[in-house]
């Protein structure tokens, strides 16, 4: 896998090896097997190289035609890919890179290439015919993709900072900063805190015109299946199940593999198909984060008994001693841009130790997002009244118990509104920047989907955004390849078209499917999660001592100061994440003061 960066210059003019050079300084962090440069006319591109043990995923660029694609690019069912090309074109190699394979569908279809092509990926199309350039992200945004356009020169890059090294104003986008103090991201998914540096959303395409138009086009939406009901259980549990080993051994791609795995049912399922596909489970390292006294949990036993029924080595990492540090004299990580999670630091270290035992690393977020049950109004909206009653009574006898139909979640949702969004950290900001957040906010609306609205909520990319990247080298500088073999294209498919009840209730499908897999007080455990873990981290920052908070220049830019809260031990959780959220962006304004 790789970092890269790209250079086009619209007037013509070659880029040269100096300046593509000074675009690979933030590169190499990600990359350090190797480093190539690509000068192509008036197309130029560096890239830096993670070995992960297969060569098909090395290259960075390939021709087709007159295309050029530079990027970074995992392919996923390659062989039905393959078939697909070799029915129109001839047999390509089957050894043939993923970026090959990718430029020689583009070739082929165009942008309807993305409906051929599954996996991840974060590339520039360049087409040396009409001099335009496509920049494509994949449909969950797991690869970035970060671009600068003005009039002599676009640069784009899956790294923030290479983009910014290629001359990039760090003036701020006040939009961004303004969605920071209120939510904690920016909620803006073109957007980045830079106000010269975009994203390209994720399941989009942008194509820009030589003559300066650009076009965005979204190019993928949560799906719309209708219900299958014509297979029976064993087939829907066996296909899922099915779907899930292709998932993974598509991922996997590595002589061995780090499990981030919590003891909860993803994770160890995950493991689990993992250790089946390596020739020798040991080479699979299942890491397990424990706060042994801030919040234990039974999760570890269980990612204990896991680990042990599977043969692969386990490594519990205590993770106590990190959480807030604002204010004291612990050390802090630094970030391309704000962010707001007590835990970064740790996550930090359990990616640099997982990235010496292997260069992949398998995270089990998040199959919740499409197994969400959904409520009762899409279940009226997606079936009959008599078929969904039948339903409902057949699980209420087989189970012993009610379904999920989140009836009071609807109820609070309509009756809170957008109250939130009025109070918590948008009370903090500047009059103007408050005035257009609200604009903003009045004009955001949920996904629509007639039958799975809570699923689509939930697969919006600004949920997914700051998540994603704070796995990505990008971001954290360690040289490891996160991957999430639970977001993938093929098994949202399937989870949208199998019938709700029961298959969405307290996530049976994965339970069903990891059955025989995990042991079974894993695979029955109800999800609990770290109970009052937060309200225990705002107490470990105070026992430290923190310092004051004194507003920098850099952040009354922002904020209004009579309303910064004043907070004690005794303060609200909500006040104090608030207060803390202001300190970290004030730390961060201080680190990039050459932003002005």
């Amino acid at each position: 896998m790789t970092g890269y960066a790209v250079v086009l210059d619209r007037r013509g003019v070659p880029v040269g090896h100096d300046e593509l050079r000074r675009l690979a300084e933030p590169l190499r962090l990600r990359g350090p097997h190797g480093e190539s440069v690509l000068t192509d006319g008036a197309i130029g591109a560096v890239s830096t190289l993670l070995d992960v043990g297969d060569p098909r995923l090395a290259p960075a660029w390939a021709s087709a035609g007159p295309l050029r694609v530079i990027g970074q690019i995992r392919i996923d069912a390659r062989d039905a890919l393959v078939a697909e090309l070799a029915a129109h074109d001839g047999a390509p190699e089957d050894e043939a890179s993923d970026v090959q394979l990718f430029a020689r569908a583009w070739h082929r279809w165009g942008p309807r290439a993305l409906e051929h092509i599954l996996g991840e990926f974060s590339a520039v199309v360049y087409d040396r015919g009409s001099g335009a350039a496509t920049l494509v992200r994949d449909p969950f945004g797991v690869r970035m993709l970060f671009y600068r356009v003005d009039a002599q020169r676009v640069t784009a890059s899956n790294t923030l900072e290479s983009v910014l090294a290629g001359g990039a104003s760090r003036k701020l986008d006040d939009h961004a900063i303004a969605d920071f103090i209120a939510d904690g991201a920016n909620e803006d998914p073109s957007a980045t805190s830079y106000r010269d540096v975009r994203r390209v959303p994720s399941g989009h395409w942008l194509r820009l015109h030589p003559g300066g138009r650009e076009e965005l086009v979204r190019y993928w939406t949560v799906p719309t299946p209708e219900i299958d009901r014509t297979r029976d259980a064993v087939a829907i549990v066996s296909e899922f199940r099915s779907l899930l080993e292709d998932s993974v051994r598509d991922r996997l791609r590595s002589p061995r593999v780090t499990v981030f795995m919590s003891g909860g049912l993803d994770s160890t399922t995950l493991a689990a198909i993992a250790a089946r596909a390596l020739s020798d489970p040991s080479d699979v390292i299942a890491r397990t984060v424990h706060l042994p006294t801030l919040a234990p949990s039974d999760e570890v036993a269980r990612a204990t008994l896991t680990a042990s029924s599977l043969g692969v080595r386990h490594v519990l990492s205590d993770v106590d001693a990190y959480g807030y540090r604002e204010g004291t004299a612990h050390s802090l990580p630094r970030t391309p841009e704000p962010y707001d999670d007590p835990d970064l630091l740790a996550l930090h270290d359990e990616l640099r130790a997982a990235s010496v035992h292997a260069p992949i690393a398998f995270w089990g977020e998040d199959p919740d997002a499409y197994l969400a049950p959904p409520h009762l109004g899409d279940l009226l909206r997606g079936t009959s009244a008599p078929r969904l009653a039948l339903d409902l009574a057949s699980y209420a006898w087989s189970e012993g118990e009610r379904p999920y139909l989140a009836l009071r979640d609807l109820v609070r949702k309509q009756m809170r509104g957008n109250a939130v969004e009025q109070g918590g950290g948008a009370a903090l900001l500047r009059d103007d920047l408050r005035r257009r957040r609200a604009e903003r906010v009045a004009a955001r609306t949920d996904p629509p989907h007639p039958t799975r609205s809570e699923a689509a909520r939930r697969l919006d990319p600004w949920h997914w955004q700051p998540f994603l990247e704070s796995l990505d080298a990008g971001f954290h500088g360690i040289p490891i390849d996160v991957r999430l073999p639970f977001l993938d294209l093929r098994l949202v498919r399937f989870a949208l078209a199998a019938p709700p009840i029961p298959w969405m209730q307290r996530k049976h499908l994965l339970r069903e499917a990891a059955r025989g897999l995990i042991p079974e007080p894993v695979r029955t455990a109800r999800k609990r999660g770290h109970t009052g873990l937060l309200r225990a981290r705002l107490q470990q920052w105070w026992s430290r001592d923190p310092a004051p908070l004194v507003p920098s220049p850099l952040l009354l830019r922002y904020v209004d100061p009579a309303n910064i809260p004043t907070v004690t031990p005794a303060s609200s959780v909500d006040e104090t994440f608030v207060h803390l959220r202001l300190r970290i962006l004030d730390r961060w304004l201080r680190e990039h003061a050459s932003v002005d």
